[in-house]
């Protein structure tokens, strides 16, 4: 049994393919059925083939400035709302909602998602119960070894404002706003990452955040916390403003960064009750562990390096630490 029908009238409709500029011709939904919320004769958005959208489920283009081109397909009881462009192989389905975005290049929207105000493009994974608002999703695979892997908003994570790159995954119950997020890095468990207007949280490579941990941009120039080079924090740690992690650091338990800037590289590892304050450098295999402070107070820079434990509860603050031997 159909539930829709297209009109007659053609609407012109430009895109991009490469360098090349193509021009659809689209027809627009009218409802011939009453359905979920849609009644007989009401109108919606604009389709090149009558295949693009299911005639079986409630699903539904409502917004009669939203278009559906180029191999797209909506189906189940998805819903697009608001002005949206949905393209070139995009797949909405299940009970997911999709309103004033643009959704093209096979990604994949589905389940419960609620994706608002955004662009996602490329092979992707957007499911379960995920909430997108606000951001760039660009999947791009093959830029690794893990070829074959897909880029991955799922479970109950939720990303606003913020880019989302490559073969990242944001899962769980993540929470993510204002960062930038590529490569292979990965969010999950209860983790946190929140930057603001000013500063972005910058994680790429491998780099991993789950568990209860939270990073933090501060205000002011420079306040971008950076997790690269296969980084990983998880625990409870948390990590605010100018912070850099290189090269295999971890920082778990309940270790608190807070950067003045503060730069971890080659295998630093930071647990237990360990703090961090100011313009500290730490690099070669260098642990920090119990109740270990380090606070670098106005101009001063602390720089610890070398393979050796720090543990107990030392207080570090002064410029003899430089390159003390292991």
């Amino acid at each position: 049994m159909q539930k829709f029908r297209l009109l007659e009238q053609k609407r012109p409709f430009t895109i991009m393919q490469g360098d090349v500029r193509c021009t659809l011709w689209l027809r627009q939904l009218e409802a011939i059925t009453d359905f979920a919320d849609v009644r007989a004769g009401q109108r919606g958005g604009w389709l090149e083939e009558e295949e693009l959208l299911s005639q079986s489920g409630d699903c539904w283009v409502y917004s009669q400035n939203s278009i559906l081109y180029g191999g797209a397909w909506v189906t189940h009881n998805a819903r697009i709302t608001g002005e949206c462009v949905i393209g070139q192989g995009a797949i909405i389905d299940g009970n997911a909602l999709v309103d004033s975005s643009q959704v093209t290049h096979h990604a994949h929207i589905g389940d419960q998602v609620a994706v608002r105000a955004s662009q996602v493009s490329g092979q992707c994974q957007i499911g379960d119960v995920a909430r997108v608002s606000d951001s760039q999703v660009i999947a791009r695979r093959g830029l690794t070894a893990e070829k074959h892997q897909q880029l991955r908003i799922a479970d109950r994570a939720s990303v606003h404002a913020s880019r989302i790159m490559h073969q990242a995954q944001i899962i769980d119950s993540a929470l993510v706003s204002y960062a930038f997020i590529e490569h292979r890095a990965c969010v999950s468990g209860h983790a946190v990452i929140e930057g603001n207007e000013e500063n972005d949280v910058w994680l790429c490579d491998q780099a991993w955040v789950g568990e209860r941990a939270r990073i933090l941009a501060g205000r002011g120039e420079g306040q971008s916390p950076t997790l690269r080079y296969s980084s990983r924090v998880g625990g409870n740690a948390q990590i605010v403003g100018e912070c850099l992690l290189k090269h295999r650091v971890r920082v778990e338990g309940d270790a608190v960064l807070t950067g003045g800037p503060l730069q971890l590289d080659d295998r630093v590892s930071i647990d237990g009750h360990a703090r961090v304050t100011g313009n500290v450098l730490i690099e070669h295999r260098v642990r920090l562990t119990d109740e270990v402070s380090v606070e670098a107070w106005d101009d001063e820079t602390i720089h610890i390096h070398g393979d050796k434990t720090l543990a107990g509860s030392q207080h570090i603050t002064r410029m003899p630490y430089y390159g003390v031997p292991g």
